[in-house]
């Protein structure tokens, strides 16, 4: 159905779908190009395991990080407790291999602050752009704060949804912003990779 929608409006989507695969059931994101055809897919790498979500009884881990290209960007997916992972955005952005972060979620109202402060960091840290898309209503008892939003690589938010509605947003972005970004501040160049293992 919204590969049809794509092709009838000329339109890109990405968004989170359960995918099958043999005996196996992923927590997915596929994107769809303005053809309605499926150009890419993304298995999410951290299932959310605390209870009543217990993701890893129903879902298998992802084992693969990807990004995709989308006209002038290249956009890096991830979903929902992904985030909360900076090393899984800052290997996307390093070496140019995406610059615009795509984030489909389910995050729930006790605990929107980390939704919109973790975002902003993504934003920031890697300089680069955030879509965040994130579910409102109910479900199983679990009440969710939606609080979509448009970041740009400074941390600015472009457009933000309420926490109560479902919503269409929009915000012009422009990789020249990117660009600008990076010269400004080179983070990328100034890494000291030597020192960031996890070794004591």
């Amino acid at each position: 159905e919204l590969q049809s929608v794509a092709n009838e409006l000329a339109l890109g989507i990405i968004c989170g779908v359960s995918e099958r695969d043999g005996d196996c059931i992923f927590n997915s994101q596929v994107v769809i190009d303005s053809q309605g055809q499926i150009v890419g897919k993304y298995r999410k790498a951290h299932l959310f395991a605390p209870a009543p979500v217990e993701e890893d009884k129903c879902f298998v881990a992802g084992t693969e990080l990807i990004s995709i290209e989308m006209g002038e960007f290249r956009a890096g997916l991830s979903i929902c407790y992904d985030l909360r992972f900076p090393e899984l955005d800052r290997c996307l952005a390093l070496n140019g291999r995406a610059d615009l972060l795509v984030i489909s979620s389910a995050w729930p109202v006790v605990r929107r602050g980390h939704l919109r402060a973790l975002a902003v960091a993504r934003a920031i840290e890697n300089q680069s752009y955030v879509v965040l898309a994130n579910r409102v209503g109910s479900d199983n008892g679990a009440n969710f704060c939606g609080d979509s939003a448009l970041i740009d690589p400074g941390g600015a938010i472009l457009a933000t949804a309420s926490g109560d509605g479902e919503e269409l947003i929009e915000a012009e972005i422009s990789s020249s912003v990117i660009a600008a970004a990076r010269e400004r501040m080179p983070v990328f160049a100034h890494r000291r990779p030597e020192l960031y293992s996890a070794k004591p």
